[in-house]
């Protein structure tokens, strides 16, 4: 097999044992996603296609290796959302109150139930289980960038 068929596989296969993981914890454990972690995997569907593309041996080697470098910047670009929920659930910094659970400051009993019956179920942050010391997203934002230079290097000319 070629450098550039191997690493068009890998970049294929890299986001579809992401997405099966992340739908194994959801479904299978029964950890449901925040919005962070729903986030977190729209850049590895969009690298999937891009790996099926580069897959593809019609394709003429230049347009695969562009693939597999927008593959590459779009794990890149997974990495920052995966690295930013990781900061949220170390509470380095905070984000939006719809993803924390904070109501603000309601004026009446009213609004406070208007905004729990809108509050969403699951809290970004918090993390559901981690992993040697890492959450999801933290694993996320070590393996993304690993991906990344696996895809950028096939997308050197040879």
């Amino acid at each position: 097999m070629k450098r550039l068929d191997a690493i068009a596989a890998f970049v294929f296969l890299a986001p579809v044992l992401a997405l099966c993981g992340a739908l194994l914890t959801e479904h299978g454990l029964g950890f449901p996603p925040c919005t962070l972690c729903l986030w977190q995997r729209a850049p590895y569907v969009l690298a999937l296609a891009l790996g099926a593309y580069a897959l593809g041996p019609w394709h003429s080697h230049a347009s695969r290796r562009m693939a597999l470098g927008l593959a590459g910047l779009v794990f890149l670009a997974g990495a920052c959302i995966a690295f930013f929920h990781a900061g949220v659930e170390a509470h380095w910094w905070t984000w939006s109150s719809e993803c924390t659970g904070d109501f603000g400051e309601p004026q009446t009993i009213e609004e406070l139930r208007q905004r729990l019956s809108a509050a969403p179920v699951v809290r970004c942050d918090e993390a559901p289980f981690y992993l040697l010391g890492l959450s999801m997203a933290g694993w996320n934002a070590v393996v993304s960038p690993l991906f990344a230079l696996v895809a950028l290097w096939g997308a050197r000319k040879p």
